[in-house]
């Protein structure tokens, strides 16, 4: 009964703590100061730059690095929990901004595409754009207790600091 109890204890404990790490892989390799989350490091900047001279940044940070693509709400938790932990930024650019074409603006990723509206991230507005100024995404409430991180527009040329995502060595 005890070996038996032991090993459920065991099971028990490995099934609790699996959200936390969900998609760690053994092996992967980010630096220090990222974290891995499903292959991709993510890493933040703790200087304030403009967006454009963020994702600069970034590039010359690692190769293939881009200001960070957030799609999925877990995503965006746990990239928001390791700059809570290791930062007292309040707000980080990321990798969507408004992209002028020739009838409308549009919300695109770094990587070419296309934002799909509906997104819980948003700060309780829908994006807008604006013909005077370039807009981009930041992500906001990052150390307010008990608010969830958010997803905000800014002018472009907000200096802010800027969360990187590159894919990890193995």
């Amino acid at each position: 009964m005890g070996h038996h109890a032991f090993w459920g204890f065991c099971l028990l404990a490995c099934l609790s703590v699996t959200p936390l790490v969900e998609g760690v892989q053994r092996g992967a390799k980010c630096p220090e100061e990222a974290i891995y989350y499903r292959r991709y490091c993510y890493q933040l900047v703790d200087m304030s730059f403009t967006w454009d001279a963020a994702e600069t940044e970034c590039q010359h940070l690692r190769p293939g690095a881009h200001l960070a693509t957030l799609r999925t709400a877990a995503e965006e938790r746990i990239v928001s929990s390791h700059i809570r932990r290791s930062s007292t930024a309040t707000d980080a650019w990321i990798g969507m901004h408004a992209v002028r074409t020739p009838k409308k603006l549009i919300w695109e990723w770094i990587d070419g595409t296309t934002y799909t509206p509906g997104s819980l991230l948003w700060d309780n507005r829908a994006p807008s754009t604006s013909l005077s100024t370039a807009e981009c995404i930041s992500v906001t409430n990052i150390h307010i207790p008990g608010n969830a991180a958010r997803w905000i527009q800014r002018t472009c040329a907000t200096a802010l600091p800027f969360i990187c995502k590159f894919r990890s060595s193995f």
